[in-house]
């Protein structure tokens, strides 16, 4: 059976259900909590490294956001001191001439899913998915007007706008890919739910309007590759930071839904 992974960065597990969003629920959900102890914060990269490695942080080695190719500023990293405008001027330069992928690591000889299933299709993978030159100008234009949307309602509704416009370029290429390369696996991923939610998740009506795009896309999928696994996937949900802030903070647990029962468990229980 061929197998489409859907992952949305930051899907909140507590808005699905509230929006009642059949598809992105799907017949099979739930909530699963995240190993803490393995990760200094609650943080994208070692996640989803997990997701594509089966490997926990500590075995795969991603423990941080991210690890730069230049040792120096790696270690300054590590060790909390990388001044911030070099961290601003490496994430301008781009992902992969910058930071490490695992697989160009080859950790402790993790691999990745890629490498076990071929064909495969990769659409915007965090840490594996080299980007076309369409890929670097949405994300440096997003991350140029992310600060900037936090203090002028002018550049908050660009910073809305791009991302719609990149989610609209990301998933026509991966239907395009679907219909038009061999595949057994096929994996796409969107931060929407985090960019817009970080700013917007106490504005509950235009969390709703992200939400639907993206439930609209797994119906999508639905109505055409129903044959195959779906699987739904978030790193970690978004809860406002406080009762009456509109701005968003990463929760310590995941979601995912599949089409088909395949009973799984919390890893992570309370």
């Amino acid at each position: 059976m061929k197998v489409i992974l859907l992952g949305f960065d930051a899907l909140e597990y507590n808005l699905v259900e509230e929006f009642n969003l059949p598809h992105l629920l799907q017949c099979e959900h739930r909530m699963v909590r995240l190993p803490l102890s393995e990760m200094p914060m609650v943080a994208t990269v070692p996640i989803w490294v997990s997701f594509l490695t089966g490997k926990s942080p500590k075995q795969h080695g991603f423990t941080r956001q991210w690890r730069y190719k230049n040792p120096i500023i790696d270690f300054l990293d590590k060790i909390g001191c990388l001044p911030r405008l070099v961290r601003k001027l490496m994430w301008y330069f781009g992902d992969p001439r910058v930071f490490w992928r695992p697989s160009e690591l080859k950790l402790r000889h993790v691999i990745t899913i890629f490498e076990k299933i071929h064909p495969s299709i990769d659409i915007h993978v965090p840490m594996y998915s080299k980007w076309s030159p369409e890929e670097c100008r949405f994300e440096k234009k997003q991350g140029m007007l992310q600060r900037k949307a936090i203090e002028d309602d002018e550049f908050a509704t660009l910073f809305w706008q791009t991302h719609f416009k990149f989610l609209d370029f990301l998933r026509n290429m991966f239907f395009r890919r679907l219909r038009t390369s061999p595949w057994k696996f096929a994996m796409f991923y969107t931060h929407i739910a985090d960019r817009l939610g970080h700013l917007f998740i106490g504005e509950k009506e235009k969390m709703r309007i992200v939400y639907q795009a993206l439930d609209e896309m797994v119906k999508e999928v639905h109505d055409n590759w129903n044959d195959s696994l779906i699987l739904v996937l978030s790193d970690h949900g978004m809860a406002p930071l406080s009762e009456t802030s509109q701005y968003g903070r990463h929760t310590p647990y995941g979601f995912y839904s599949s089409n088909i029962p395949l009973n799984l468990k919390d890893p992570y229980p309370r």
